[in-house]
């Protein structure tokens, strides 16, 4: 705003404001461009998803470096970055009346800070595409219905897979929508009648390219560290472990983007099937 100024941290807590309350409505995708150590050069080649975001509503840019240099340098530097990626895109076909903001961060700042090489996940640029074509924000339908409504232990076996088609999160982040309290519960329930059920939960994300070697995960606004799926899958286990079941019967674990339903992801519809949370059955 015109004559506001905001430090970083109460930018940030703006923006995870404004997600939440768009989420509601909106669906948000995020496609990262990922960038070299003192890089912010990019080719229109380098942006995926570039039909997709053709078709958002409106288009926000958020710039990021690693550790490496300076407070001062690494804030121009994501400037640079943002201001990059904003030319890539309409040389791409992106009109620029899309870009409704754009915001270079500066330094993600981690408690690791020993490589010389920095964190290659951190030197980024953020494309938040929001567009209110979609039922859902986060690729589930809420009129779906759930696999949990009459889970039966004799219909599965150990190693089946149920997708928890009744839970959606905040995109970008790992705290679940208020509406899906009804699906939670609905799993608590389950675990409590059936005291031998042990099971692994499991989290998956969408919409990765290009990421550097090693890293397929989506990065989580809360932590601002690269295990998206890793903690959507915590955030569930540790409701269980709330409501009393044993962690004796629970592990969790996050993969990514490396277990795709559908690859590649060309519709709307593969990166709903790939962004979700299945449970595994472990023994029963």
């Amino acid at each position: 705003m015109e004559g506001m100024l905001l430090d970083k941290n109460s930018f940030l807590l703006m923006l995870l404001a404004f997600i939440s309350q768009f989420s509601f409505s909106q669906s948000i995708d995020t496609i990262p461009v990922y960038f070299g150590i003192d890089r912010y050069a990019c080719s229109p080649s380098s942006i995926q998803a570039i039909e997709t975001l053709k078709q958002a509503d409106s288009l926000h840019l958020f710039g990021y470096t690693d550790y490496l240099g300076s407070s001062a340098y690494n804030q121009v530097l994501s400037n640079q970055r943002v201001n990059s990626v904003s030319e890539c895109l309409t040389k791409n076909g992106i009109s620029p009346k899309q870009i409704t903001l754009k915001k270079g961060l500066g330094e993600i700042t981690q408690k690791e800070q020993s490589s010389p090489i920095g964190n290659p996940t951190n030197r980024r640029v953020d494309i938040l595409a929001f567009s209110s074509q979609h039922s859902s924000p986060t690729g589930t339908s809420q009129g779906t219905v759930s696999e949990l409504e009459n889970f039966n232990t004799a219909k599965y076996k150990v190693g089946d897979k149920i997708v928890l088609k009744g839970l959606s999160f905040i995109p970008g982040r790992h705290f679940l929508l208020d509406s899906n309290a009804a699906e939670l519960s609905r799993l608590i329930q389950i675990m409590e009648n059936n005291p031998n059920l042990h099971i692994e939960i499991q989290g998956h994300v969408c919409c990765i390219s290009r990421m550097p070697d090693g890293m397929n995960d989506g990065v989580d606004f809360d932590t601002r560290e690269p295990f998206l799926s890793v903690n959507r899958a915590k955030f569930i286990y540790e409701q269980l472990i709330k409501a009393d079941i044993s962690s004796s019967r629970l592990s969790y674990a996050g993969f990514g983007a490396s277990r795709p339903k559908i690859s590649p992801e060309v519709t709307d519809e593969d990166r709903q099937a790939n962004r979700r949370v299945e449970i595994e059955i472990i023994a029963k």
